[in-house]
């Protein structure tokens, strides 16, 4: 065990812990929707949570694997926006697809 400035123990991390808390910006809720561009086809998405470096989009149609590129369009009452990003994760749920984009470049319309 360690000790923080006021001596309390604190339990060292492990590298399991580390897989939990490897987030480096802080994630906030969403309920919009989006259309995620993947090889010249679109698919609608929705938007489950936004950081400063991504986002965490829900997708009912079909897996894309990590490492891929896509374009994620979104719109908004302050306009449309489309971000090129690379798929960091996707992983089964039981409504469709969880997917981790992490945003390469924000693309001008």
């Amino acid at each position: 065990m360690t000790t923080t400035g006021s001596q309390t123990p604190r339990k060292p991390l492990t590298p399991a812990d580390n897989l939990d808390n490897r987030r480096g910006h802080q994630r906030r809720s969403s309920r919009s929707r989006g259309m995620l561009i993947h090889e010249g086809l679109g698919y609608p998405v929705s938007l489950v949570d936004i950081s400063l470096k991504g986002f965490g989009i829900l997708s009912k149609t079909q897996p894309i694997m990590p490492g891929e590129m896509v374009t994620l369009e979104l719109s908004g009452e302050y306009g449309a926006n489309a971000f090129s990003c690379f798929v960091v994760y996707c992983k089964e749920q039981m409504d469709g697809f969880l997917i981790g984009l992490s945003v390469y470049s924000p693309i001008p319309i």
